[in-house]
C-alpha cells in the first residue's frame, strides 16, 4: 500500500470516528435543540420551561466546545455554587462522555 493510500485510509478512519462521536452527541436532541447547536451566533438566549432539555443541551454544547477548542482555551459553565453545578450538569456531562 502506498503512502497516499495509508494517509487516505487514516483520514477516512478519523472522519468515521468524528461522525460516531457527533452521532452520540446529536441523536438524543430534539429538533429545536439541534437548531441551537447548529447556530453560529455568539450569544443565544432560550426561553424554556421545566423539563425542556436545558441541561442536556448545555452538556452537549460544553462537550462540542471542548472538542473544538485549541490549547489554552476555556469552556465555562457557571451557577451560584459548585454544588448546584454538580447537581445540574455533572450527570448530563457524564452521559455524553
Amino acid at each position: 500500500m502506498s503512502t497516499t493510500n495509508v494517509e487516505l485510509r487514516r483520514l477516512q478512519e478519523e472522519k468515521l470516528k468524528r461522525l460516531e462521536r457527533n452521532k452520540k452527541i446529536f441523536d438524543p436532541l430534539h429538533e429545536q435543540q439541534k437548531n441551537v447547536v447548529r447556530s453560529k451566533k455568539r450569544f443565544i438566549a432560550l426561553v424554556c420551561g421545566r423539563r425542556g432539555g436545558k441541561s442536556q443541551l448545555a452538556a452537549r454544547l460544553i462537550v462540542l466546545s471542548l472538542l473544538k477548542s485549541k490549547r489554552n482555551e476555556w469552556t465555562v459553565y457557571a451557577t451560584k455554587s459548585q454544588k448546584q453545578s454538580k447537581n445540574i450538569i455533572w450527570s448530563a456531562l457524564m452521559g455524553v462522555v
